[in-house]
């Protein structure tokens, strides 16, 4: 880049001067001088320090912002002010430049900048404050149109150093609306003789016919482009190709629209100034991740962040993110869109471009409230309605409100907000802005029970959705149409028209499928996704329950629970490592070794410590990154498509389903939980009066109990069975029970709540649990038949340091020693015999696990485990390393899901193994899940924390049975009941921990 010496020195030398010579009114030379020092240091952020909020009608940053975002390297010579205007909280200041700049593309030309500028000063809060700076043909173009000059070329005649072409640009571009005004500055472009001039002026008079006359813009949009062909000039097609498809873009011609930006992109190289070709680079991304063509928009951001970077225009760099972060936001992978949100807010910021600040703002906020509800984004909001006047357009005001009455639900008060919202998006026909402040007006509208006017908000907010009457063929996302089919749903609902609320939730999860159908077969963008649209198929789910229509419920009930975890079994196993380029491939492996390195450092720092929380801090940021880079790499090759399951298909006839004695099926709600209950097929329902908050605080309290081993769980328990089994009537016949749990009922130990009689569930029936009814169909799910090969791991030395820790008590993160897994891992490996590998202490290697895990019918692992609920699929089972394997010694359940297993059993005799994030669509996702991915039918896994000796004891016991030809729920009854009888382990705490999850 050319280098700005000469100028800052220049500057030094007149600040000088000036500032000697500065008005004692008002602090006019030192106004000045920063004005000046942001064209030299080349950034809006020099101002930031000076600038007030814009209330002079006229006051704006735009010039100066469009100088400093187009060229470089601006060099004075000198520069000169005066006062032309002092009131007692007002000032006006001129000021002439004389300077040149360098424009910014790969084209390097020397132009002048504008001689003439005006500075609005006024006082603020008791302090002079800078509101805007303008040319002086802006100035005059806007004293024309509010004088309404019958000829505005007198204002300009009598004016020194200032361009026709520029003044007639300016009042096309200042014109708020059509008009007379408008009109002649059009007219007297026609009688300019350069077609690129005339091509400026077109372009600039196109935006205020946008709304009111959007047949006039594309006119002129057209007009500006064949005088840009006329002038041969790229810059000027660049920039008429990017407002031709505008226009196009506008009048919802997505494909004409792409057509004339990809024409604009291709200028990139070869024009002054890149602006234009970079933001139809942008614009491409946005469109394509609109019409869910994932790997064009990841592209497009790609090529948007690389032209920009290459040509140093900070805006372009900042904007990307924008596309980046919408992308991962519609893919489900937020905790990414929400660090590039983060990453495009610093940017705005140390540029001080608020227009870029506000946008970020609000979409970290809406980011933000989507990974946790309980998050308090008003903050964000507020500094983002502070930063809007002068800066962005009424359709992000209105966004800004919408976002603010989210954020006071269930406050009345929000209806408020949504109603300015909708204001200002009619105001300006923004379509997307209005749907969804009608949407949002019907959710409100229906928990106010005022049901017609929900009804009527959805049924507007449909058809402002609608494109030529079909329903999904919108200008928005078609996840956004099934959210407002919904609304639309519960309305007719809660009115009595049940058949009209089916068709509509139907063609929502249609709407919801179609989606799902673009997303690659990436497990944490495929559990991400139905977190949002979960409530579409239970809303769905709950009219079939009420019309007592059991079978259908039951499935539309099955059809939100496991969802990815379906997929990825259909997709069967991905090789995403064959799919990747080289550089991929490279750039993966060494996010992968930062991973590593970081989490071997965290395991062997004290725990509590600076220095601990610091490194986790590195390894989130490392983690992240990872997450992008798979998201990149999965989008980028169509091929690696999860193969969906049709939400439609009927698990109710399987094989599975129709052996099984005992199935209950749970679906909670806000204000109930519904039961079904399945015996080989056959299906009943039962309505439990108790909604998801309730229950939650029912279950916590449980657990708690049996946390501290409080006697009074004994009453708890029983609460929670009359609550949950009261409606099923047991029999003998019932040996087998599976339980399909739902939201917080994955935290429930049912098979330690307890009757009135006082026994426990586990007395009565082995009991397995599974993620949904299509699940217990999974492939590889055959019988153990008494065993086969196993492969067992037990106390892996941990970093060396393992022998030289304290015994532990529970296998947990504190990573002590575990003679007593040891000890398990070699009585198992004697049943099995010459079909057992038995691995320990520094033998008990990831890098083995990971290699040989593959080869055997069952794994066993007695070692400690780190569960991570808030990132579920860096929950791992510690193992060994060696110095140079390039393993961390964490066997992550992300890593899992990339092996290719045969195991029919895997049991993970760790603490919290069967713990994870509760998903909405997927249920518990962590470790257990992965496993379930990788290929293995059933687990036996924990729910909380596990005594080391009493689990020993009991898995001993549990592999005796299997070896003797029991199931895997039948022998963990049989070794559950047995340990029950010794005083010492009595308590649920020590027994009751262990489940096995999956076929029986």
């Amino acid at each position: 880049m050319i280098q700005c010496v000469r100028s800052a020195l220049l500057f030094l030398a007149i600040t000088l001067q000036i500032s000697a010579t500065a008005a004692p009114e008002i602090p006019a030379g030192p106004f000045v001088e920063t004005f000046v020092s942001a064209f030299v240091r080349d950034r809006m952020i020099a101002l930031r320090d000076i600038a007030g909020t814009p209330t002079a009608a006229g006051a704006t940053w735009g010039d100066q912002n469009d100088w400093l975002d187009g060229y470089h390297c601006f060099s004075f010579t000198r520069y000169e002010w005066s006062i032309r205007e002092q009131k007692s909280d007002r000032a006006i200041i001129d000021v002439w430049l004389y300077a040149t700049a360098v424009t910014a593309g790969a084209q390097r030309v020397e132009v002048i900048v504008p001689r003439r500028w005006r500075l609005d000063l006024a006082l603020q809060n008791g302090v002079w404050k800078m509101l805007g700076s303008q040319t002086r043909e802006t100035e005059l173009a806007r004293d024309a149109i509010a004088r309404k000059e019958a000829d505005p070329w007198q204002c300009f005649l009598q004016e020194r150093d200032v361009d026709p072409e520029v003044f007639l640009v300016k009042i096309a571009r200042n014109n708020t609306g059509p008009g007379p005004m408008l009109e002649w500055a059009v007219r007297e472009a026609r009688r300019i003789s350069s077609p690129f001039h005339r091509a400026d002026i077109f372009g600039a008079a196109i935006g205020a016919h946008n709304a009111p006359d959007p047949a006039r813009a594309k006119a002129l949009a057209q007009e500006a482009l064949s005088a840009a062909r006329e002038s041969g000039d790229d810059d000027a097609l660049a920039q008429a190709h990017l407002d031709a498809g505008m226009q196009e873009w506008n009048a919802r011609n997505d494909d004409v629209a792409l057509e004339h930006f990809a024409a604009s992109a291709a200028f990139v190289d070869r024009v002054r100034d890149p602006r234009a070709s970079i933001r139809s680079s942008h614009l491409i991304g946005v469109i394509n991740n609109g019409r869910n063509n994932h790997p064009a928009a990841l592209a497009a951001g790609e090529a948007t962040l690389k032209s920009a970077t290459r040509y140093d225009w900070e805006a372009g760099m900042c904007s990307s993110r924008f596309v980046i972060a919408n992308l991962h936001t519609t893919v489900g992978n937020l905790e990414v869109a929400a660090e590039s949100l983060r990453g495009l807010l610093r940017c705005s910021d140390e540029r001080g471009h608020n227009g870029t600040a506000t946008n970020a703002l609000l979409n970290l906020a809406a980011v933000l409230d989507q990974i946790d509800s309980r998050n308090d984004v008003t903050p964000l909001l507020r500094r983002a309605l502070e930063l809007a006047p002068g800066w962005v357009t009424d359709e992000v005001v209105s966004a800004i409100h919408l976002a603010l009455g989210n954020d006071l639900l269930p406050d009345p008060k929000a209806a408020d907000e949504y109603l300015i919202a909708l204001e200002l998006a009619r105001k300006v026909d923004d379509t997307p802005g209005i749907v969804n402040a009608l949407r949002r007006l019907s959710r409100l509208r229906y928990a106010q029970a005022r049901f017609q006017e929900a009804l009527e908000h959805a049924d507007e907010a449909l058809r402002a959705s609608t494109h030529k009457g079909t329903v999904g063929a919108t200008a928005g996302d078609a996840v956004q149409v099934a959210t407002i089919l919904m609304a639309r749903a519960r309305a007719l609902r809660a009115l009595g028209k049940t058949g009209e609320a089916e068709v509509a939730l139907r063609q929502a999860v249609k709407d919801i499928e179609k989606q799902r159908e673009a997303l690659p077969a990436h497990g944490a963008i495929l559990t991400n996704f139905l977190d949002e649209y979960a409530a579409v198929y239970r809303e769905l789910a709950e009219l079939l329950f009420d019309a007592k229509r059991n079978d259908e419920a039951a499935v539309a009930a099955d059809a939100v629970k496991a969802r990815a975890l379906r997929d990825l079994l259909a997709a069967g196993k991905v090789d995403f490592s064959s799919r990747m380029t080289e550089s991929d491939q490279a750039e993966g492996a060494r996010l992968e070794r930062e991973a590593e390195r970081l989490n071997t450092l965290i395991l062997q720092a004290p725990a509590g410590t600076d220095a601990r929380a610091q490194l986790e801090r590195q390894r989130e940021r490392v983690r992240l990154a990872i997450e992008q880079f798979a998201t990149a790499v999965s989008l980028r090759r169509p091929a690696l498509r999860a193969r969906a399951i049709a939400a439609g298909e009927n698990p109710l006839q399987s094989t599975a389903v129709l052996q099984s004695e005992l199935i209950l099926h749970y679906l909670v709600t806000d204000d109930r939980t519904m039961l079904f209950v399945i015996r080989r097929g056959n299906v009943k329902s039962h309505v439990i009066p108790i909604g998801r908050e309730e229950l939650g605080k029912k279950v916590d309290a449980l657990l708690a109990k049996i946390a501290s081993r409080d006697l009074r769980s004994a009453s708890d328990a029983k609460a929670l069975h009359e609550l949950l089994l009261g409606p099923v009537a047991f029999s003998p016949a019932d040996a087998t029970l599976c339980i399909i749990p739902d939201d917080v009922l994955w935290n429930v130990p049912f098979h330690a709540l307890r009757g009135n009689d006082g026994r426990y569930v586990v007395e009565r029936a082995a009991v397995h649990y599974a993620p949904s009814l299509a699940a217990l169909a999974t492939p590889n799910a055959a019988p153990l038949s008494g065993g086969g090969r196993v492969l067992a791991f037990g106390n892996p030395t941990i970093a060396d340091a393992t022998t030289r820790r304290a015994r532990s008590l529970v296998r947990d993160v504190r990573l002590g020693n575990l003679p007593d897994a040891e000890d398990e891992v070699a009585a198992i490996g004697g049943m099995y015999g010459a079909g057992a590998r038995v691995l320990t202490g520094p033998r008990a290697l990831e890098s083995t696990a990971k290699k040989e895990a593959g080869e055997y019918d069952i794994l066993h692992f007695a070692a400690h485990a780190i569960a991570d609920n808030r990132q579920p699929l860096y929950s791992g089972v510690v193992l060994a390393v060696t110095g140079d394997d390039g393993e961390d010694g964490i066997l992550e359940a992300r890593e899992l899901m990339e092996l290719d297993l045969r195991a029919r059993l895997v049991v993970l005799a760790a603490c919290s193994t069967g713990s994870g994030r509760i998903r909405a669509g997927e249920g518990l996702v962590g470790l257990s899940w992965a496993f379930l991915v990788a290929g293995c039918p059933r687990m036996v896994v924990t729910k909380w924390e596990v005594d080391s000796v009493s689990t020993k004891t009991m898995m001993i016991d549990f592999h005796r049975r299997l070896r003797a030809g029991d199931s895997a729920p039948a022998a963990l009854r049989k070794a559950q009941l047995r340990l029950m009888k010794r005083p010492r382990f009595a308590d649920p705490l020590y027994w009751a921990p262990f489940i096995v999850l999956g076929t029986p």
